[in-house]
């Protein structure tokens, strides 16, 4: 990364996952739109990982082909959104970045591990597609996906108010506020976050370590089940040594591409192939 540039390296990146599909042979799935993620997950689960590679061919149930790959374009779009969506509990969204990561409460889920499993083939499979969708992810998040640690900064994107009360810790005199290695989770729960930590005072000396256990366990720890499953998942189709050239915010621009688009680089930046032209009025 320190010496090619991002445009370089998406470049190559994305040439070489379009040559893994197999587009002699083709994967048809047949999907019931008013119960997208039940019927993809139901159809997928026991295709093996080599066939996820074939060209991809979906029809909705009951409706028509529009065109060769739209169906497929669709499907992914709208997956990606069911299994992100707040109601199904999988994934949660911090208000202020609007970026996602495990559920916490998704253990509740009958055979939760296999959707993780199920998301992160998705994933990766929409990469290896080419296809940008809506789905950007927490720093710490991407981090884990690329086998990198995340620490204390990583969490400002998702709890901004538990990242500044760590933050401020970190300066000051801790001595008042008469905390205790534990903290209590989403089910109010009391989680030592080291052996007896209940019992063991947080002080000026130790704090440092309060902060990164507590940074830890919210970022890691109480989702390692999750995660470990999506990137298990992930990693069936892209593996580490394929994505480890990109850091987090690149993964970002990736997966989900820029949040905004310039028309008028857009129209500088395209290139026009017969019969069409700048002039055509279905690309006016």
């Amino acid at each position: 990364p320190e010496f090619v540039d991002f445009g370089t390296r998406s470049y190559y990146f994305r040439i070489k996952m379009k040559k893994r599909i197999n587009t002699e042979s083709s994967l048809s799935l047949y999907i019931n739109r008013k119960d997208i993620l039940e019927t993809s997950f139901d159809e997928i689960k026991e295709i093996k990982t080599n066939d996820l590679m074939n060209t991809i061919q979906v029809d909705f149930i009951g409706e028509p082909v529009q065109d060769i790959g739209g169906g497929r374009r669709e499907w992914f779009d709208l997956l990606i959104k069911e299994i992100f969506k707040s109601t199904n509990n999988l994934f949660v969204c911090s208000k202020e970045s609007h970026n996602y990561q495990p559920n916490p409460l998704s253990s509740s889920i009958p055979n939760y591990l296999n959707y993780f499993k199920f998301a992160g083939k998705i994933v990766a499979r929409v990469l290896i597609e080419g296809q940008c969708v809506d789905c950007h992810l927490t720093k710490s998040f991407y981090k884990q996906i690329l086998h990198i640690e995340p620490d204390l900064e990583d969490l400002e994107d998702f709890d901004p108010e538990l990242y500044k009360s760590l933050k401020w810790m970190l300066n000051n005199d801790v001595t008042p506020l008469y905390k205790v290695f534990a903290i209590e989770n989403e089910e109010h729960q009391i989680i030592p976050l080291k052996e007896n930590g209940e019992e063991i005072e947080v002080d000026n000396e130790n704090k440092n370590d309060y902060v990164r256990l507590h940074s830890i366990y919210i970022m890691k720890k109480q989702i390692e089940k999750q995660l470990n499953a999506f990137i298990e998942g992930f990693n069936s189709l892209i593996n580490k040594d394929a994505i480890d050239f990109f850091d987090a915010e690149e993964f970002d621009l990736l997966l989900c591409g820029i949040t905004k688009i310039d028309v008028n680089d857009f129209k500088e930046n395209t290139i026009f192939e017969h019969p069409y032209t700048k002039d055509t009025p279905v690309i006016k």
